[in-house]
């Protein structure tokens, strides 16, 4: 989107939290891009679009205040405030803003993320039984992990077996929960776990701990993000993989 043609130029940000381990890496860099570049940048905080939380709803009505007379581009944390509707929905939210086909867009290298990190279980610590954690499956980025863990384990002559796979949908607790649903309902033995982002592989590890598991060495745990709550983590950080 762009319109205004003052001296110096205004981006905005939507984006759905600031204080956020990931969010608050990404809002970060561009700030500090825009600075760099001499630039204003206006950043318009809400919430997840159609949030499970009845009230955050009131939060959005900021995204209305990023408009084309006051913004020369908008950049839109759609990772984010994303979280719980279908792609095909968050693209109708986004062309609102004329963000068309042919808008650049930075995007995660999910496959090669995800692969990578099955790789690196299979081949240096010979695992096979791998657990994994999904995220929300309405978000395209949750689907393509997912499908991308299957693909690497067939490559690896793994037979996939769906009782290693719980829900989540990308929070701390989700994981937490992923793992009483595959160690205590299903009663599952598995030798790693992967969790779709590093938010939920921090809810992952709270069970383990309080289960007496130590990691890595009873289990091995992975997320997918690269986060700082993770890095601190130095039982886990072996097996982390950078997006």
């Amino acid at each position: 989107m762009m319109r205004r043609t003052k001296r110096r130029p205004t981006i905005g940000m939507l984006i759905c939290v600031l204080d956020a381990d990931y969010q608050a890496k990404v809002w970060n860099n561009i700030a500090a891009a825009t600075v760099d570049y001499d630039i204003n940048l206006l950043i318009f905080v809400g919430k997840g679009l159609s949030s499970p939380v009845g009230y955050e709803s009131r939060h959005n009505i900021v995204y209305n205040l990023a408009g084309e007379q006051s913004l020369d581009g908008l950049i839109i944390l759609s990772s984010t405030i994303g979280n719980y509707i279908p792609h095909a929905q968050l693209i109708r939210f986004c062309k609102q803003f004329q963000s068309v086909k042919g808008i650049p867009s930075v995007m995660f290298d999910n496959e090669a993320g995800v692969r990578e990190l099955i790789d690196h279980l299979v081949l240096v610590h010979g695992y096979k039984r791998i657990a994994f954690i999904k995220g929300t499956d309405t978000i395209q980025d949750a689907m393509i992990r997912y499908d991308t863990y299957k693909k690497a384990l067939h490559k690896h002559h793994i037979v996939f077996d769906p009782n290693l796979v719980a829900p989540g949908d990308f929070g701390f607790d989700s994981g937490e929960e992923a793992m009483r649903i595959l160690f205590e309902e299903r009663r599952i033995r598995c030798e790693a776990v992967v969790a779709s982002n590093d938010e939920m592989a921090l809810g992952a590890y709270r069970y383990l701990q309080e289960k007496n598991i130590r990691v890595p060495q009873d289990m091995a745990l992975a997320g997918f993000d690269d986060t700082k709550l993770v890095k601190n983590l130095g039982s886990i950080q072996e097996f982390e993989i950078k997006d």
